[in-house]
């Protein structure tokens, strides 16, 4: 139930992002004191030395998060996961989950749409979650403990998002991969449409971030 929840979440996600892409780029032209800056995360550059532990001890718990998702699901669907990859990601406190090729190609489609958007769907629901630590426990907690919550809400609510846009090797490139598998030729060229569409409009946001804002660093 929950992986099937993961699913409908994923086309929310992509619609939502779509959204926040096209009227941050319209804003960038139209409302240019409203835009907010677009920047990827490179340590160092855009997230600064002082931060680079927060980002570090958030961005593993977070990857974790979202790879153990992955490694349940895939269990529930029956598809067998590489111990070593499993073991990769609770060792290194991130990692990555590997499903076997060969049983994850054999899977249903269902399934295989279940097991690509669990990663986000965690993502999502720890975001929510440290949210509702800010309300209710925010007082209580010592700053250090703020300061890493608020990186991982922050990590986790846009890696949820993030992730699902429908650019390959993204989940929800693979996720559309699975949608148009039928559709042959057709369902190629929607991918490579959606694929680039998607990709030049997140390379305009952050052009024009770069232009507006120069380097806005974390």
């Amino acid at each position: 139930m929950i992986g099937n929840v993961g699913v409908a979440a994923s086309v929310g996600e992509v619609i939502y992002m779509t959204y926040l892409l096209l009227l941050n780029l319209y804003r960038f032209f139209y409302v240019p004191e409203r835009a907010s800056p677009v920047m990827p995360l490179i340590p160092g550059v855009t997230i600064r030395f002082a931060s680079l532990p927060w980002f570090l001890a958030a961005a593993g718990f977070v990857i974790l998060i979202h790879e153990l998702a992955h490694g349940v699901q895939c269990v529930v669907e029956g598809v067998p996961i590489r111990s070593s990859a499993l073991l990769l990601a609770v060792v290194t406190f991130g990692g990555a989950v590997e499903p076997d090729e060969e049983a994850m190609e054999a899977a249903a489609a269902m399934s295989k749409l279940r097991i690509f958007a669990a990663g986000s769907l965690a993502n999502l629901a720890t975001g929510l979650l440290v949210v509702a630590v800010f309300i209710f426990l925010g007082g209580l907690l010592p700053a250090t403990a703020m300061v890493f919550l608020h990186w991982v809400y922050f990590l986790s609510v846009n890696i949820a998002l993030v992730n699902m846009l429908p650019v390959y090797p993204l989940d929800g490139g693979q996720m559309l991969r699975t949608y148009v598998a039928s559709m042959k030729q057709r369902g190629k060229a929607l991918q490579k449409v959606a694929m680039y569409g998607f990709l030049a409009l997140i390379a305009s946001n952050i052009v024009l971030s770069l232009v507006k804002f120069g380097l806005v660093p974390l």
